[in-house]
């Protein structure tokens, strides 16, 4: 992850993905997701960023595992003091509407699952960042996410 903020330094971190969808053809999927990255695991101050998606996936080569991913939706930054698996404090935060694009692989695992390698760039539009108590932080500040993903993917019978 990359930010105004960062002042061209990276930070590295972790990410989970959560999506459900809809086969629409053998090369064109539909769906919701969400997808949180952070900073850092336990205690201590950590940068959040999280997404609701609108997620299109297509299949370019007919009966193959690549696929191109598009998707858009609002991406939230926070800079949180963490205790364990919540946030007990806001040190600022920023929403914006965002996109995603995405390449991977189905790599199959029988007739329902596959292994899904993914590589995705989150690209976070300018926005303002203000503290709780609505102080402005920052404005025209924006982010970059590279992410690198293996994901467990179930796949409905008729959908391949």
């Amino acid at each position: 992850m990359s930010s105004d903020t960062l002042r061209g330094r990276n930070q590295s971190g972790i990410d989970g993905i959560i999506a459900v969808g809809w086969t629409f053809s053998s090369r064109l999927r539909a769906g919701i997701g969400w997808a949180q990255w952070s900073s850092g695991l336990g205690a201590g101050r950590q940068t959040w960023i999280t997404s609701y998606d609108i997620l299109a996936y297509y299949y370019p080569f007919a009966h193959a595992p690549f696929f191109l991913e598009a998707a858009v939706g609002s991406v939230d930054y926070l800079v949180v003091h963490a205790a364990g698996e919540r946030a007990d404090s806001v040190y600022f935060s920023g929403s914006a509407w965002g996109p995603t694009i995405a390449v991977g692989w189905d790599a199959s695992l029988g007739s329902m699952f596959s292994l899904r390698p993914r590589l995705s760039y989150v690209y976070g539009p300018p926005r303002s960042l203000h503290s709780p108590d609505g102080t402005l932080i920052a404005s025209a500040w924006t982010q970059h996410v590279l992410s690198l993903d293996l994901g467990f993917v179930m796949h409905p019978p008729d959908s391949r």
